[in-house]
């Protein structure tokens, strides 16, 4: 009884000093980022306009509010490891209404690092449909008002040699009332 308490004694010593964890796997690459709790700067921006979320969620100084709406992972970079394509919304004072930022991180060097940024007035969301972006967003003639655009537009985007590049535009005319 003794030798056996001593045995497993040892047993745990030894898996503690070499920092095994037994029962739960370290996530490791892209999905270890925690985008819920994290700095985001537009491509070309300042850190005047960086969006910080906490939970999920941020307050500017003018009392706009972003929020995460989701992150979707796939091999979008074809680099054989996962990215994150990150959806985020500003509800924005004025007729605007709300502002989308759509990004893409890959993982390199045990951190994220943003591979794509489009900011997008009024826009209607991303997917993530195999190794292409697919962004939604109205699109307005010179002769429409802010509030009635007359076509919903969806660019593909698609990762081609170091960057992402547009591979196909679809307008939809939006039926009028």
């Amino acid at each position: 009884m003794c030798k056996t308490k001593i045995l497993v004694f040892l047993i745990l010593l030894f898996l503690s000093l070499t920092n095994v964890k037994i029962f739960s796997q370290k996530k490791r690459g892209i999905r270890a980022v925690d985008f819920r709790n994290f700095t985001y700067i537009p491509a070309g921006e300042t850190s005047d306009s960086e969006i910080e979320l906490r939970k999920g969620r941020a307050v500017d100084d003018a009392g706009q509010v972003s929020k995460l709406v989701s992150v979707q992972y796939a091999d979008l970079n074809g680099d054989g490891r996962e990215d994150a394509a990150v959806f985020i919304t500003t509800q924005v004072f004025g007729s605007m209404g709300n502002y989308d930022d759509y990004y893409v991180f890959e993982y390199a060097d045990g951190e994220a690092q943003r591979i794509f940024h489009l900011g997008v007035e009024v826009g209607r969301g991303m997917r993530v449909v195999g190794r292409t972006l697919l962004i939604s967003e109205p699109f307005w003639t010179e002769r429409d008002g802010q509030c009635c655009p007359s076509y919903m537009q969806t660019t593909t985007y698609r990762w081609r040699g170091a960057e992402f590049v547009k591979t196909s535009l679809r307008r939809n005319r939006i039926k009028k009332r």
